[in-house]
């Protein structure tokens, strides 16, 4: 359940436990409403969209609605992707302390999957660093040559970063201006999407207040 740190004595989450807590969201009461969410904003946005979650040293995908467009990255609910180099991946590390970061990036080097990925290490410090300052972070064609990606912070009631919210699409239908444009309704939406997962937690704690 838990995994000890080899160099100190600090102790991280471990894969079962991972695993029990994305068994626990995705069949939870809340996942039917977070769902719907989901739809209506691809519904609006007429792109992919997916919420994602820390799981190891990458990203797992605990929701997903695809667009109907025929050009399209297809992944399924539970895919991985890496995490310095995607949308979601890249917002949750900015959160993380720098030792978390660490961990979490693993022994250099970073593997290069597109021209415009960052490898050099003080380069994605930089863009970590401005992903906090701006409150979201964008994936340009660093994954995949021509996908352009949008990620926003799902939190839970206490203010937690505990998952990102995604929107992607190839370049040509969403460029690097429109993902600005599009950026209140993704956080509309992750807000939505807090409150519908975290609904029973905030009515047991005002009933602890009442």
């Amino acid at each position: 359940m838990l995994v000890r740190d080899p160099a100190g004595a600090r102790y991280f989450i471990g894969s079962r436990l991972h695993r029990l807590a994305f068994s626990a969201i995705m069949t939870s009461q809340s996942t039917g409403a977070t769902h719907a969410l989901l739809r209506r904003l691809v519904e609006e946005l007429q792109e992919t969209c997916n919420i994602g979650m820390l799981d190891g040293q990458e990203v797992i995908y605990v929701d997903r609605v695809e667009c109907d467009w025929p050009l399209r990255v297809q992944l399924k609910i539970g895919s991985h992707v890496p995490i310095h180099c995607t949308a979601i991946g890249k917002l949750l590390l900015a959160h993380q302390d720098t030792d978390n970061r660490q961990r979490l990036l693993g022994p250099p080097p970073l593997i290069r999957y597109t021209a415009n990925t960052i490898t050099d290490l003080q380069l994605l410090e930089a863009e970590l660093d401005r992903i906090l300052d701006q409150g979201y972070s964008v994936n340009h064609q660093e994954d995949a040559v021509g996908l352009i990606a949008l990620a926003v912070p799902v939190r839970d009631p206490w203010g937690n970063i505990i998952a990102g919210l995604a929107v992607h699409a190839p370049e040509a239908r969403l460029s690097l201006g429109r993902v600005r444009e599009i950026l209140p309704q993704l956080n509309e939406t992750a807000t939505k999407i807090s409150a519908a997962m975290f609904a029973g937690d905030i009515g047991q704690e005002q009933d602890k207040v009442d």
